[in-house]
């Protein structure tokens, strides 16, 4: 593969891990007794060449495998962390050092300068020309443990250099004669695969590996593989996108055989954004470790910029421990799961708070309490004042007194603790204190980075993740937030929303209406749109510094038009989807068209004599302009777009294609009749969920539409939206009109779509027309409004209840004879309830009292003879005033007045099948010829309970069906039928022939068995919450979300001018739901969880659950529930309460693994609640107590009773297959390395 040789092959080679488990050792044999014998013999297996490891031999061919994930087959050891401590170096160094957490097994020892590492010659030499002598502290660990073949985590921020503290590694491994590459050489597939969130940020890797392979002897092939996907025959470093790299694995573009190296670059974002993809990428890989033929492993390395609970669930996840560097302060306290309370107050009330957070406590924990530099004495007169011992140290302090304080801090014993006092400038430069248990922010920093650099203070204490922390005492950390703040509210927002979504409702108000207030002040500074909102209609950076709000006068204007059609002509591609147009002709909805303006742009341009020439207040880039050339024939205006620009001169580029160096005093608006401005192709976004458009894409479009000469094209769009000066155009193509009839020539919008470069999203317009909505803007109308001529509907064909072959519970509702009856099953019984109740509603509120021509055979809402109830019918016969119905929920008959008559609406007919079943008696017929009364009497007795007017319980077994008359039902049901009432269970099929009333036609009548209820202890109750077998503790159920408590943010928020508090906290008229995650404390959670003897105030539901890989459904059976309250707290304990018909109704649930809320709803029949699992993996149970609660039932979902789908990424693809490069060529001939991606960018990923 490669030829040049590197010390760090001998290096790597020594490191050696040992096999983990006998599980991961495979045998170069079966277990058969044969292969036993000789496998043991001596004359086979001379004793001089068996290797022992314990009692069992090893083979010398044996493969040890190191898989990426942990797996039943696989489950790996427990791990012992190890933390690095710097010994016998400078206070700087120290004090440098400690700022990097470094967690691990095995920690290497750190080096200082790149040519201590094992790169290449050629690589160091890159490194030098890009002035990259020195590590920074994640290089300084990061480059030995990857020489060592050690799994990596690396979190830093930007410019952090966790780039470029894998990139020269795996550029050096790519061009060693290392043996382990030589073996793997005869596959094609990539050594190393750098998988990024985005296309922008692949092609920002692509250029600095260009750069980095720039002076290497042994060419690097380098591809990068975003869209349209190319044809990759050999390449030994891959950049790609997850979606792009499963994709080309389902197609067999390229396999992983040859993977060593797998890089997630970016990873906080990929795992948020495409996490079952990357986990997908992982199975595969380890798929392909079992199938390698030696034991070369795939090292993992991960670089993100911040710690999330997904890299936690991914650490916790994988087989072998990584190397955890973390340069970031704050990321490094979220990884060691502190514990942040956040307290919204008044600078007035800042000192009684801080003096009730350290009263009884401050001698216990060490802490430290950061103030502003004209805060702290201020602050330590009070907590002297009030009893509270401190050490004090200002700006003013002297470095002695710092040493001083520093050595009496570090021999403070527990009990006898002092509270350190100071600013951030002596905490910053001057102390070296890491050792402290409680952290308090006073006072909030000027900038972010001072913030970050606090929580150092606690990081002696941070425990990984893989550790047991059952009796660990964790670190707290206290900011208080008050008015002087404002500045970083955006950043303390977007670290809120981080750590948890479950904010108590007058925070989650109070966040939106800061948003709100940001973005209306970014309006009155005249902040740009949102490019992301423009192309996607959203925007998911919450930090982003452009505008998200819209305006009226702002962003719409009225001299460009806002519906109908427009013909225009190309001037600039922007991007794959983005142009600028010259708007020739305008056609409004009527069909009436409008010149605009025709002119030949590539002419000099005319002003009129009246039109005052004006030179532009601010030069953007992009945008066009009027370039003043000075000729001896005076001055003459010619069209250009700006390229670039600098403090002088600007960098334009003519309609001929010429670019030139100008002034920028030369460049003057254009005039107001020539319209020029900036299309999107609506409803076409990235493929591949990416977010941006990819080099190659806009490449590929670019090239292709240059072939049609897009420029000469004169195309037509349906405006969709106008904003911003931008107009939002569909179904955009070249339309001529012949005969009248308009014929597509050149469909541009389809052009794109089959270019494989854009994909479809009807979302993006939808949500930009809504956000349109929520600012007051107007929107026109954009489709031509035209009367629609009446269509006949065909009648609404209704359902009807059916027995399925199983045995069912039922209610005897109409009896004619032993031949013909009609049952209703009582699973439905409470929902015809709860539709009657709503039909009777309708019937005294909504119906005209008026009388209808009713017809025979069609459906209406009659009287019950006995009663006011109305119930659905079918008309049978009318005969006058009268009509003769039947009841299609009970099978009675009845004659009633035609005036009592009323519609049955389309909701009534569908919302409940019909529920009356008609039956007969299996095997049956009567003894006399006909069924006498007597028989139908035995019959009636088993309608209802003695001695009241509640049903009986009956159970059905249907054994066969025929045709009924299709007057009534369309089908009737041959059943057994027995009493579910009395202990005796009698059958009623065999009693009356027991009684003589009947004779069989069979020999004999089989009977069946009632299913039996589940078993329940006596003494547990319905509402009773049993966690006596839940093993998690507090720490557990908090396991996988940071822990964050927000407090008291009213009046902070008032002072701040949201004064109409109770306007924001409470949800609108129409949505009476209540969705409520706020945290509870600590004690609260022990309360809950206990079990109670007392019977609880409430009634309990039944619950009926399923699940699938990633989600858990719940459905509460309640009918006609509309105000209800869902409550997840912990993300394992579930509350429901309502009330309904004046009864509470509740539930308390700790469920049997952590989820998340996703969305609840009334259904009307039932309460549904959906949550989406933190592990994708089978629940046993919906709770963690091993005891049966009665309520709660198991569905099994329709989707496991069907044939089981093949899984994602599930190849069918064999060790032996052939590895030609013309296997499955199905795509364009492009190469990613034709791609000018080689320019210099301004922001490039770590390189400064």
């Amino acid at each position: 593969m490669a030829s040049e040789k590197d010390s760090f092959d001998k290096d790597a080679k020594k490191y050696n891990p040992d096999p983990l488990d006998e599980g991961m050792i495979v045998k170069p044999h079966c277990d058969c007794p044969s292969c036993d014998h000789w496998i043991n013999s001596a004359d086979w297996c001379p004793e001089n060449q068996l290797k022992f490891e314990g009692t069992r031999a090893k083979s010398p061919h044996e493969k040890i495998l190191q898989p990426l994930l942990r797996s039943e087959k696989h489950p790996g050891k427990k791990p012992k962390i190890n933390v690095y401590s710097p010994e016998e170096v400078t206070k700087f160094k120290k004090q440098t050092a400690f700022r990097t957490l470094v967690h691990g097994e095995v920690i290497p020892k750190p080096v200082e300068k790149a040519s201590e590492s094992y790169f290449s010659k050629n690589i160091q030499n890159s490194l030098e020309t890009l002035n990259y002598r020195y590590s920074v502290p994640l290089q300084s660990f990061a480059w030995p443990a990857l020489f060592r073949q050690m799994n990596v985590f690396m979190i830093g921020g930007h410019q952090s250099g966790k780039t470029l503290a894998y990139l020269p590694a795996v550029c050096s491994f790519c061009t060693a004669d290392d043996e382990k590459y030589k073996e793997l050489a005869k596959h094609k597939g990539p050594v190393v695969i750098i998988v990024c969130p985005n296309s922008k940020q692949c092609e920002e890797i692509y250029d600095l590996v260009r750069k980095l392979c720039s002076n290497t002897r042994t060419k690097i092939k380098v591809s990068i593989v975003t869209y349209p996907v190319t044809n990759v025959h050999s390449t030994d470093i891959l950049i790609t996108i997850p979606e792009s790299l499963t994709h080309c694995l389902k197609r067999r573009i390229f396999n992983l055989k040859r993977l060593c190296h797998l890089v997630l670059e970016d990873a906080s974002a990929l795992l948020k954004n495409s996490e079952d993809v990357i986990y997908q990428i992982l199975q595969v890989t380890d798929e392909m470790l079992e199938h390698r033929p030696n034991s070369v492993k795939v090292q993992l390395i991960v670089a993100s910029d911040k710690w999330t609970t997904d890299l936690k669930k991914l650490l916790k996840s994988l087989y072998e421990t990584p190397l955890v560097c973390i340069e970031n302060s704050l990321e490094a306290a979220l990884y060691g799961n502190i514990h942040l309370e956040v307290k919204f107050l008044l600078e007035s009330q800042k000192l009684a708070y801080l003096e009730g957070i350290l009263k009884n406590e401050y001698s216990v924990y060490r802490t430290i309490v950061i103030c502003d530099k004209d805060e702290i004495m201020e602050v330590n007169k009070w907590l002297v004042r009030k009893g509270i011992d401190t050490i004090a140290l200002s700006d003013d302090s002297c470095v002695e007194e710092i040493q001083y304080c520093e050595s009496e801090w570090s021999f403070m014993k527990g009990g006898q603790n002092k509270v350190l006092l100071c600013t951030d400038f002596i905490f910053d430069s001057l102390l070296s204190v890491n050792d402290a248990m409680w952290l308090i922010h006073y006072s909030f920093p000027t900038t972010w980075t001072k913030f970050t650099k606090r929580f150092n203070a606690l990081s002696t204490h941070y425990k990984s993740p893989l550790e047991p922390n059952k009796d660990a005492i964790r670190c707290k950390s206290f900011v208080l937030i008050d008015e002087t703040c404002e500045k970083q509210m955006p950043k303390i927002l977007n670290l809120l929303g981080r750590l948890t979504k479950d904010f108590p409702s007058n925070y989650q108000a109070y966040a939106d209406g800061f948003r709100t207030k940001s973005e209306l002040e970014k309006i009155d500074l005249g902040v740009d749109l949102c490019g992301s909102l423009k192309l996607f209609g959203r925007c998911a950076n919450t930090l982003c510094q452009k505008r998200h709000l819209v305006k009226e006068g702002v962003d719409t204007t009225d001299d460009l038009p806002k519906s109908g059609k427009v013909r225009f002509k190309i001037l600039n591609m922007k991007d794959v989807t983005q142009c600028t147009v010259q708007l020739v002709e305008h056609v409004d909805l009527e069909g009436r068209t409008t010149k605009i303006n025709d002119d030949d742009l590539k002419k000099p341009i005319v002003y009129t004599e009246n039109e005052e020439k004006r030179r532009p207040e601010k030069i953007e880039v992009g945008r066009f302009y009027a370039h003043c050339d000075y000729t001896t024939e005076g001055e003459v205006y010619t069209l250009c777009h700006v390229v670039s620009t600098d403090r002088e001169k600007v960098e334009v580029k003519l309609q001929t294609e010429l670019t030139l160096q100008t002034f920028k005093n030369k460049l003057f608006e254009l005039p107001e009749s020539i319209k020029i401005v900036d299309v999107y192709f609506c409803n076409l976004i990235p493929p591949f969920h990416d977010e941006h458009f990819s080099g190659r894409s806009f490449y590929v479009a670019h090239t292709s539409l240059a072939n049609h000469n897009y420029k000469k094209l004169l195309l037509t769009g349906t405006i969709c939206l106008q904003l911003d000066r931008t107009l939002w155009l569909d179904d955009v193509g070249q339309i001529f009109n012949v005969g009248g009839t308009d014929v597509v020539k050149f469909n541009l919008t389809r052009h794109l779509i089959n270019l494989l470069v854009v994909e479809p999203c009807k979302a993006q317009v939808t949500s930009l027309h809504k956000l349109c909505t929520r600012c007051d803007l107007v929107l026109p109308t954009y489709v031509r409004q035209v009367a629609k001529k009446p269509v006949k509907t065909k009648d609404t064909e209704p359902q009807r209840a059916f027995l399925d072959g199983n045995v069912h519970e039922v209610f005897l509702s109409s009896i004619v004879s032993p031949d013909e009856f009609y049952v209703r099953l009582a699973k439905f019984h409470p929902l015809l309830v709860n539709l009657e109740k709503d039909i009777q509603r309708a019937v005294e509120t909504e119906f005209p009292d008026k009388t209808l021509k009713v017809e025979i055979g069609k459906y209406y809402l009659a009287p019950d003879p006995r009663g006011k109830a109305y119930s659905r019918v079918k008309v049978l016969n009318a005969e006058n005033d009268k009509v003769l119905v039947f009841y299609v929920d009970y099978g009675d008959e009845a004659i009633v007045d035609v005036s009592s008559i009323k519609i049955l609406p389309t909701g009534f007919l569908t919302k409940l099948p019909f529920q009356a079943i008609q039956c007969r008696l299996y095997g049956l017929s009567p003894s006399f010829g006909e069924w006498d009364e007597e028989t139908t009497d035995v019959l009636y007795k088993y309608m209802l309970e003695p001695e009241s007017d509640v049903f009986r319980s009956l159970y059905v077994s249907d054994e066969s069906k025929d045709d009924s008359d299709m007057i009534r039902t369309k089908v009737k049901y041959s059943v057994l039928l027995k009493d579910g009432y009395s202990d005796k269970n009698v059958l009623i099929n065999q009693l009356l022939l027991d009684c003589g009333y009947a004779i069989s036609i069979f020999d004999k009548i089989y009977d069946f068995e009632i299913p039996k209820p589940q078993e329940v202890e006596d003494s547990e109750s319905d509402d009773e919450l049993q966690v006596d077998d839940v093993q998690e503790d507090v720490d557990e159920l908090l396991d996988d979300d940071f822990d964050l408590e927000v407090q008291d943010p009213e009046e902070f928020f008032k002072m701040l001018g949201f004064t109409d508090f109770q306007k924001l906290t409470s949800p609108p008229s129409h949505q009476a739901v209540e969705y409520n995650t706020n945290q509870a404390p600590i004690e609260s959670l022990d309360a809950c969880a206990s079990p109670t003897t007392e019977q609880p105030p409430y009634l309990t539901p039944e619950v009926y659950w399923s699940q699938t890989d990633t989600t858990v459904k719940l459905k509460i059976k309640l009918i006609g529930v509309e105000d209800y309250k869902v409550n997840l707290t912990r993300k394992k304990i579930l509350t429901f309460s309502t009330t309904l018909d004046d009864k509470k109704y509740g539930l308390k649930l700790i469920l049997h693994k952590p989820v998340g809320m996703e969305r609840h709803w009334a259904s009307g029949q039932e309460v549904r609640v959906l949550l989406s699992k933190a592990e994708a993996v089978d629940w046993v149970q919906l709770t963690g107590t091993s005891k049966r609660l009665r309520y709660i039932h198991y569905e099994i979902p329709d989707a496991q009773l069907k044939e089981v789908k093949r899984k994602f990424l599930q190849l069918d693809i064999t060790d032996e297959e052939s590895d030609g490069e013309d296997d499955g060529l199905m795509y364009h001939e492009f190469s990613d390395l034709d791609s000018d991606f080689d320019q210099e960018l301004e922001d490039s990923s770590d390189l400064d």
